[in-house]
C-alpha cells in the first residue's frame, strides 16, 4: 500500500521494481475516496504502531512469551 498525502491510497499486488513497471503483469488500484482513504490510512497507522523494529537476525527468533 502507497499512501500518498493522506488523500490518495494505492494498493495492489505490485512491488516498485523495474520488471514490475515493464514485464511484470500486475494488479494495483488508486482509491480517492476520502472515507476510502482514511479506513486504511488508520489500518495502515495501526499496523505500525503494533510494528517490531528488527535490527539483528536474532529479532527474528520467536521470543518466550510467544510460546
Amino acid at each position: 500500500m502507497i499512501i500518498i498525502d493522506g488523500v490518495t491510497v494505492v494498493e495492489g499486488s505490485f512491488n516498485l521494481t523495474k520488471s514490475a513497471l515493464t514485464t511484470n503483469i500486475e494488479n494495483a488500484n488508486v482509491i480517492i475516496d476520502p472515507e476510502n482513504v482514511r479506513e486504511r490510512v488508520e489500518r495502515f497507522n495501526k499496523l505500525w504502531s503494533e510494528a517490531t523494529t528488527i535490527r539483528k537476525p536474532e529479532d527474528l527468533k520467536p521470543s518466550q512469551q510467544a510460546k
